[in-house]
């Protein structure tokens, strides 16, 4: 990566990687798992964040970035995610 642009990268890892890994919903949910069922979905929420977050260290480290610490808050996010419109 650019020195000269290292930190500003750093920092919007470090802001956006945390709600992304929110934006995946809660493990084991119910609606997730009618989706699966009737396979309008193939992995578990968790299984794509996982995926996802091992993607993205493989890209982060050999640039020098580093990946922030990220410990779900179940109790702040709703059971299930709702999109309005």
């Amino acid at each position: 990566g650019d020195p000269a642009t290292h930190e500003e990268c750093q920092q919007g890892l470090t802001r956006w990687y945390i709600r992304t890994m929110n934006i995946f919903g809660r493990p084991h949910s119910p609606r997730n798992k009618i989706y699966r069922e009737l396979r309008l979905k193939i992995r578990d929420n968790d299984e794509v964040r996982r995926a996802f977050a091992v993607e993205v260290k493989e890209i982060a480290e050999p640039l020098g970035l580093s990946l922030p610490a990220w410990k779900p808050k179940w109790e702040e996010l709703p059971q299930e995610a709702v999109i309005p419109g």
